[in-house]
């Protein structure tokens, strides 16, 4: 059991990341709302965002399930 908690830590750690890094992007493409491409990334990277709330609600689930 203890292989499968170090393994949802580093996925928790992992998904954090990607999910910083996705507000870091956003932030970066706030000045190009004129633009249709970078407005089309914005929501790609807002649908990405949603999808990482929703990876790191199951873990939670699976970590509390392990517990």
């Amino acid at each position: 059991m203890g292989l499968l908690k170090d393994d949802l830590l580093h996925l928790e750690n992992d998904v954090r990341h990607i999910h910083d890094d996705v507000e870091h992007v956003t932030k970066d493409f706030e000045g190009f709302d004129s633009n249709p491409r970078a407005q089309d990334l914005r929501d790609h990277l807002k649908d990405l965002d949603n999808h990482l709330h929703d990876v790191m609600s199951h873990v939670g689930h699976i970590r509390m399930e392990t517990e």
